[in-house]
């Protein structure tokens, strides 16, 4: 079966975000045959279209590329195994084209330490992801930004800590060095927004710094990055808080570029920040952290 090559892979990846992938009923008898893979939990997913009870691998690699297994329903893609061995099959039914993707091996964090699976997940098979809070005050004014999932995969992952404190931080990222050194390169905190964007913002960095902590105990602060998603503070002179981080990536996402659909898509964030601040935002975040650290998010 072929291997894509740098321009193709993009385009397959974009064409399965999108229109989603079909999940043969072979998968399940799959996955109850090979070595543990990480699994979607519903963590800040996209919620899948398929019955919950069946065991879903959270991503593939593709070509050395990592994509995120999403199912809408019925698509021109499918995968499936053919019933022996450990090779799956991606098909493209209209091309008729045929890929063998590989699953991500879970991190042995999870399978001995069943606690740490309710407070962190696995994302690109590298990066130990943190979210906290679970919840976003904008879906409470109905005013949450249009594609965001948050309130449902909140109900249907109930049993995930709603809101993270530094000790657990440091412990799971202690357990994950000691488990699974090689395997992670970057620390995610990530989250709802709190109404008070401040005290939300304070509680990111609070928690990037114990994970930045156990880093530097361990001597790694330059080999594994810390990156924070998070919405930029009221008062702008917060974000100095960042620069005594190392090896520190932050978002602060616009979402949408044109002013027009931003006030549309993400009508709580205009309403409470707009567009236009956190631009101002994000160049004080570039002076305070250094060029090519500041990032922002743009939905496609």
């Amino acid at each position: 079966m072929p291997e894509l090559n740098c321009g193709e892979i993009g385009w397959v990846k974009l064409d399965l975000l999108s229109r989603g992938i079909e999940i043969d009923n072979s998968i399940a008898q799959f996955m109850r045959t090979t070595s543990p893979v990480a699994l979607r939990k519903n963590f800040y997913n996209t919620p899948l279209w398929v019955d919950h009870s069946l065991p879903v691998p959270q991503e593939l690699r593709l070509s050395g590329v990592v994509v995120g297994l999403n199912s809408y329903g019925p698509s021109i893609w499918r995968l499936k195994w053919p019933g022996e061995g450990t090779a799956l099959i991606l098909e493209n039914n209209v091309t008729g084209q045929q890929y063998q993707p590989k699953l991500i091996e879970d991190l042995r964090l999870f399978a001995e330490i069943k606690e740490a699976g309710h407070i962190a997940n696995l994302y690109g098979g590298t990066a130990l992801a943190f979210f906290s809070p679970r919840t976003c005050y904008l879906f409470a004014d109905g005013t949450e930004c249009r594609f965001c999932s948050l309130a449902g995969t909140a109900k249907e992952t109930k049993n995930y800590k709603a809101i993270l404190s530094d000790r657990e931080i440091e412990e799971t990222v202690s357990e994950a060095l000691a488990l699974d050194k090689e395997r992670i390169e970057q620390i995610m905190i990530v989250g709802g927004n709190m109404r008070d964007l401040d005290a939300g913002f304070r509680h990111h960095i609070s928690l990037a710094k114990a994970a930045s902590t156990v880093l530097e105990r361990a001597g790694l602060s330059k080999a594994v990055s810390v990156h924070i998603a998070t919405m930029p503070p009221f008062d702008l002179d917060l974000i100095k808080m960042l620069a005594d981080f190392e090896n520190v990536h932050v978002m602060f996402n616009l979402e949408v570029w044109d002013q027009g659909a931003f006030s549309v898509i993400c009508p709580g964030k205009e309403r409470d920040y707009g567009r236009k601040k956190t631009l101002k935002a994000l160049e004080i975040l570039r002076d305070v952290i250094g060029a090519y650290r500041a990032h922002s998010l743009l939905v496609t």
